[in-house]
């Protein structure tokens, strides 16, 4: 499921800078050409706006909304997006985005979806903002001041580093990426737990059970996980990590989480590991965890 994920944003990432690597050096970014790119006929999306346009060297869109057709698909609106980007030789440099009052909005007819994840979705509104930059030195592509914030609820920072991206090369050059640094911080009133795990449990359980069943069989599973985690990838221990699934579901607090990799990890080498038997074994684990270093603290408190 996460390897899915993280394929889908390296696509859209990387239609993203289409248009930036087709635009000469120095010159404005093609505004047009870059929502464009940004959604593709083949995503079953089309793009309204309501007004924008180029304002100070960022293409800047208002009331801007995604729409398909598809019931499973949610409606994205945004209430301003504001992106700007750089080339160096006709290959993409950079690229910033700020987008607030960001709403994902599952349609009346999803089915798909569980019901307590789409009212809540619909109750959420986010500001969202990250810079990515190509160092071609360190042949790296990095994440930066990423930064999501659900006012009253959340906040998440990220920064990451990317190696074996080919900018040049569109969305084929992001296949072979893989992560070698992730610097993880979220700050929660712990509000956001509860439903998701009622989601989840009660795919663990028969039908009928009740919700604080449901909750309980997910906390179970986590920390089931937890433990079969390879003590190799955790040298400073897994306390941090059991403490955080112990204050579940209603964790307050704060989490605080690194991973380094001299090789990487990358969204194909997941995939893979997804397909085995038994994925969350110790065994699978401790084979998609081989080389990686991983930290994790987490200290309770009051959020925001």
């Amino acid at each position: 499921m996460w390897s899915g994920r993280m394929t889908k944003i390296a696509k859209v990432l990387a239609l993203m800078m289409l248009p930036l690597a087709a635009t000469a050096q120095d010159a404005p970014m093609d505004c047009e050409a870059m929502w464009a790119a940004m959604v593709p006929e083949a995503s079953g999306y089309m793009l309204s706006k309501a007004g924008g346009g180029l304002v100070d060297g960022w293409c800047v869109l208002d009331a801007a909304s995604l729409r398909a057709k598809a019931a499973d698909k949610p409606n994205i609106t945004v209430g301003t997006l504001r992106m700007r980007g750089d080339v160096s030789a006709g290959a993409f440099a950079g690229l910033e985005v700020e987008a607030t009052g960001l709403r994902v909005t599952p349609k009346l007819g999803d089915r798909k979806m569980d019901a307590r994840l789409q009212s809540l979705l619909r109750l959420l509104v986010a500001d969202v903002s990250f810079k990515l930059r190509w160092n071609a030195e360190a042949q790296l592509m990095e994440l930066r001041e990423g930064l999501l914030v659900v006012p009253g609820r959340a906040e998440v920072t990220l920064g990451a580093d990317i190696t074996g991206v080919d900018p040049a090369a569109g969305a084929a050059g992001w296949l072979g990426g893989a992560l070698t640094s992730l610097d993880l911080r979220v700050k929660s009133d712990g509000s956001l737990a509860r439903p998701v795990m009622e989601a989840v449990g009660e795919r663990l359980l028969p039908d009928g059970a009740e919700r604080f069943e449901a909750v309980t069989a997910a906390k179970d599973a986590l920390g089931t996980l937890v433990t079969a985690l390879p003590d190799a990838a955790f040298p400073d221990g897994k306390s941090g990590l059991e403490a955080l699934v112990a204050a579940l579901p209603q964790a307050a607090g704060e989490m605080v989480l690194t991973l380094r990799s001299e090789a990487g990890m990358s969204a194909v080498w997941l995939a893979l590991a997804g397909l085995k038997d038994d994925p969350f074994s110790a065994r699978a684990l401790e084979a998609v965890l081989r080389g990686i270093v991983v930290t994790v603290a987490w200290t309770p408190g009051t959020y925001p």
